[in-house]
């Protein structure tokens, strides 16, 4: 899949709420091309997210 394709789809599964390990295996990428795509992409600073959404990243951080 071509990097702006990735793109694309890695913004349509997080705007539909999925996790990063969800989005990682739909679409058969590494956890850390989204993490990657999230810290360029995602307009607010991590600690303006809203809790749920912090919570998330830190479970999938972690491996939960």
């Amino acid at each position: 899949m071509h990097n702006t394709d990735l793109d694309v789809e890695i913004k349509q599964l997080y705007r539909d709420g999925r996790s990063v390990s969800e989005i990682a295996e739909a679409l058969k990428c590494s956890r850390s091309q989204v993490f990657e795509w999230m810290a360029t992409n995602v307009p607010c600073p991590f600690d303006e997210w809203p809790s749920e959404a912090q919570a998330r990243l830190l479970a999938a951080v972690r491996g939960q």
